[in-house]
C-alpha cells in the first residue's frame, strides 16, 4: 500500500476554508487507518535538507577523537555523540552512532523540587572543526519546529480541540 500524500498549504492560515476541512479530515483518516504519511507542502527549503545532509557527514566523517570529545557522557542534559554501540536495547548493544541534539538552552538552575525532567534541559555540544555544523542545524530545528506546530494544531482540529490547543 502507497503512503497518502497531504499538503499541508491546504492548512495554511490563507487555504480556502473547505481546502482547511479536507486536510484536517485527511489528516485524521490517515492517522487512524494508515498511521503514516507523506507531507509536502511544508515550506521547508530543500537546500536545507541537502545541508544538513552534508554537515551530518561531515560529523560522522570527523576522527574518532573529534567525536568522542563531545560524547553525551560529558553532558549533564544527555546531548552529544554517542559511539557504535554505546547504547544497549534488551541488553544489546544497538548497531547505531548517533548524536543527541536538543533545543539550545541556557544550563538551569536546578532545586531539589524540580521535576527530573529539567536536567535534560541545556546546551548542546557541537563539533569544534565543524561551525557550519552548528548553524546548519539550528536553522533546520527552527524550521522543524514551525513545522511541528503547524501539525500540532491540525491534530488539535482532528480532535475537535480548539487548533491552539497544544500551543503552551
Amino acid at each position: 500500500m502507497a503512503l497518502p500524500v497531504l499538503d499541508l498549504r491546504e492548512f495554511d492560515g490563507d487555504a480556502d476554508p473547505v481546502a482547511r476541512a479536507r486536510f484536517v479530515e485527511q489528516v485524521r483518516e490517515t492517522c487512524h487507518k494508515v498511521g503514516f504519511f507523506y507531507l509536502i507542502g511544508h515550506g521547508i527549503d530543500d537546500g536545507l535538507h541537502q545541508q544538513v545532509q552534508a554537515v551530518t557527514r561531515a560529523f560522522f566523517a570527523l576522527p574518532d577523537a573529534e567525536r568522542v570529545a563531545i560524547a553525551t557522557g560529558n553532558s549533564p542534559h544527555f546531548r552529544g555523540y554517542t559511539p557504535l554501540g554505546g547504547e544497549l536495547t534488551n541488553g544489546r548493544a544497538d548497531l547505531r552512532e548517533e548524536i543527541d541534539l536538543g533545543p539550545e538552552r541556557p544550563t538551569p538552575t536546578l532545586t531539589a523540587g524540580d521535576p527530573p525532567w529539567k536536567r535534560l534541559l541545556g546546551p548542546n555540544q557541537w563539533p569544534a572543526r565543524l561551525p557550519a555544523f552548528q548553524t546548519t542545524m539550528l536553522a533546520w530545528r527552527d524550521q522543524m519546529n514551525t513545522l511541528g506546530h503547524g501539525m500540532l494544531r491540525a491534530i488539535a482540529a482532528c480532535l475537535g480541540l480548539p487548533e491552539d490547543r497544544f500551543d503552551a
